[in-house]
């Protein structure tokens, strides 16, 4: 079987990903995050493998993430990871790191990392 999350996928997602922290911090600078403010972060995976979700569902669990998994509403072959991460440091540097590790944890589940996001009412 094909791996769903292929080498360049992994190399493409990190630059992806690497390249909207500073844009999306400086949005949320603007809604009134505090730099260096603690909080959780919502995150996301897809893979096209049930239990490559799981495994990296459990793996997540031991950093003590809260993590589920779903079938994609767009594509039913797809499965769909969430979750919410323990309190982080906001800084550039720390999301980008962290961001490069769930990248490379999705890769090595052949899992794709989607995203993250956050909900401003943690710091308003």
């Amino acid at each position: 079987m094909q791996r769903y999350v292929s080498a360049a996928g992994l190399e493409a997602n990190l630059i992806r990903h690497r390249s909207m922290v500073p844009d999306a911090f400086a949005d949320l600078q603007r809604r009134g995050m505090k730099r260096n403010a603690e909080i959780r972060l919502g995150f996301s995976f897809l893979t096209n493998v049930l239990g490559n979700a799981k495994t990296l569902k459990a793996v997540l669990r031991k950093r003590g993430y809260d993590v589920g998994t779903a079938v994609s509403a767009k594509d039913d072959n797809l499965t769909v990871l969430v979750g919410l991460t323990t309190p982080l440091k906001m800084s550039t540097a720390s999301v980008v790191q962290w961001t490069d590790r769930m990248c490379r944890f999705g890769f090595d589940y052949d899992c794709e990392f989607d995203g993250w996001g956050t909900n401003p009412h943690q710091w308003a």
